[in-house]
């Protein structure tokens, strides 16, 4: 329809044909319609994230425009632009998680009638990343670990989210920065590949070349650069340094510090190590260190003297009464184990223990000697002596008893010692005292044992009870005699032990056993 002004003529006809005409005007006005758009396919299209897409459009309309907008589908705000506008442009950043993604770009016109749209749409490729790395060392050798770092990658529209790596010797990574170490036999030029993939599924890839250095491996080069101190004394702590020079990693150090103990086994970095001898003497030291080559070692020597042999004991109680046993107590240090002890506790008893006990028959003050001799070559011997003092026990009637000696010699059971042999003897004898404290009054009887157990030792006391007085002493002959005739001396302990009802108290004695000579002994 098309509006205007129109003239309208009127022709009136009678019934006898007669006509009459007359005229007049009419003004028509058109309703207006919304406008119409025409969008044209942008360009370029297909286009990648990070380009300019533009479009054109052409807007007819009965009416004037009053506005155009621009919605191009990806979410971003759409453009606003005057109603004389015929194009617009747009960049799209991202495809999302798809490698490619086509958008529908709407071109909506508006006049006094409302809005009036045309479509079309834009296809837009996403940007594969960039992959990047380093390496180092840049010229590696056989064995040595390389580190990469590929953290210079790249997505110009995205995140990377995963790393691939061909190491180009047949394994691969997923790290950003891995470590690799190659093995080769020979000297070897490896591809790496390194693969990078985006939000959106892109990849990208680089590669570099690596070259790893195979040189002859030789055994470590060990040198000894200090022992201190030089010399050292028995349980002094000795330090040892050292360095190692190795063409390739030393898989491990040994020290054996040449006393017989077992050498120290050491991590292939280690550069010092420690010990204490116990023994003197001079000692060769030997540092071995190892790689895939073999073994090198050096040598040192140590001077080790015996520490000050000092020696004391303690005894307890500290103020023993009569017949009360006394426990004695070493305490040695230094020189060379094993010691050998040798008690004298006064009262003419002896004893070869490391910690004796012993029990005085008499009140009185007694001066106790231990002397220690060591084992060093040449020994060394030290003594020392401390006081006991002896009371008598107040209270009850007692007793006590000693023993004229506790140490004694016997020879062995032989055929031509029996009798009234005076070729040889195979027993001995001690007297044994029993003195009455606080009017004690009894008999006292006698019971044996040895630390010889069996047949070995046959002790007996003649005569096997005696009777003690008030203020008296009665004594009885105990005699030891061997069973045996051993090839080299035997220490044993015999037990005398006097009893009267609940009352008891024991003497020790030390008895060792020589060789006596037998029929078949050579002249």
């Amino acid at each position: 329809m098309v509006g205007g002004t129109f003239t309208v003529i009127i022709t009136a006809t009678d019934n006898s044909g007669s006509t009459g005409q007359t005229t007049g005007s009419i003004t028509v006005t058109v309703p207006v319609g919304v406008p119409t758009v025409t969008v044209n396919s942008p360009t370029p299209n297909p286009a990648i994230t990070g380009q300019t897409v533009t479009v054109t459009f052409t807007v007819s309309s009965t009416d004037t425009v009053t506005g155009i907008m621009v919605n191009w589908g990806d979410g971003t705000t759409p453009d606003t632009l005057s109603g004389i506008a015929t194009s617009d442009t747009h960049v799209y950043a991202s495809t999302g998680t798809s490698t490619s993604e086509t958008f529908t770009i709407t071109v909506t016109a508006t006049n006094s009638a409302g809005p009036g749209s045309g479509t079309t749409t834009e296809t837009v490729n996403d940007r594969p990343p960039v992959a990047s790395f380093t390496f180092n060392p840049t010229s590696p050798s056989s064995g040595q670990t390389v580190s990469f770092d590929s953290s210079a990658s790249a997505d110009p529209d995205g995140t990377i989210v995963g790393y691939a790596w061909n190491f180009g010797d047949g394994t691969t990574g997923t790290d950003v920065t891995p470590t690799h170490v190659y093995s080769p036999a020979t000297t070897t030029t490896f591809i790496v590949m390194l693969t990078v993939t985006d939000n959106s599924g892109s990849t990208g890839s680089t590669s570099q070349s690596i070259t790893v250095t195979v040189t002859a491996v030789s055994p470590p080069v060990v040198t000894i650069t200090g022992v201190v101190p030089n010399p050292a004394n028995t349980g002094q702590t000795v330090n040892l340094t050292f360095t190692v020079s190795s063409t390739a990693t030393v898989t491990g150090i040994t020290v054996d510090w040449g006393d017989g103990t077992t050498p120290d086994s050491l991590p292939g970095t280690a550069v010092s190590d420690t010990h204490a001898y116990t023994s003197a003497g001079i000692f060769t030291i030997t540092v071995t260190a190892s790689n895939t080559a073999g073994s090198g070692s050096a040598t040192t020597t140590e001077t080790i003297s015996p520490a000050a042999l000092s020696v004391d004991f303690s005894f307890t109680p500290t103020s023993p009464t009569t017949g009360q046993s006394v426990s004695f107590t070493s305490i040695v240090s230094g020189g060379t184990a094993p010691y050998m002890y040798a008690w004298n506790f006064g009262d003419g008893a002896m004893s070869t223990s490391a910690n004796p006990t012993h029990a005085y028959s008499t009140a009185s003050s007694f001066a106790v000697n231990l002397t220690v001799t060591d084992a060093s070559t040449p020994s060394l011997t030290r003594s020392t002596s401390h006081t006991v003092v002896v009371t008598l026990p107040s209270g009850k009637p007692d007793f006590t008893i000693s023993a004229r000696s506790t140490s004694l010699t016997v020879g062995g059971e032989s055929s031509l010692c029996e009798g009234a042999s005076t070729l040889c003897d195979d027993e001995v004898s001690t007297r044994i005292s029993v003195t009455s404290f606080n009017g004690f009054k009894g008999a006292v009887h006698f019971i044996t044992s040895s630390s010889a157990g069996g047949d070995v030792l046959t002790v007996y006391c003649r005569p096997r009870t005696i009777l003690v007085m008030p203020g008296g002493t009665s004594t009885a002959n105990c005699t030891v005699e061997a069973e045996i005739n051993p090839d080299t001396p035997t220490t044993f302990t015999v037990t005398i032990k006097g009893v009267n009802g609940t009352l008891s108290h024991s003497v020790t004695l030390t008895v060792v056993v020589t060789h006596n000579p037998v029929e078949s002994d050579p002249p």
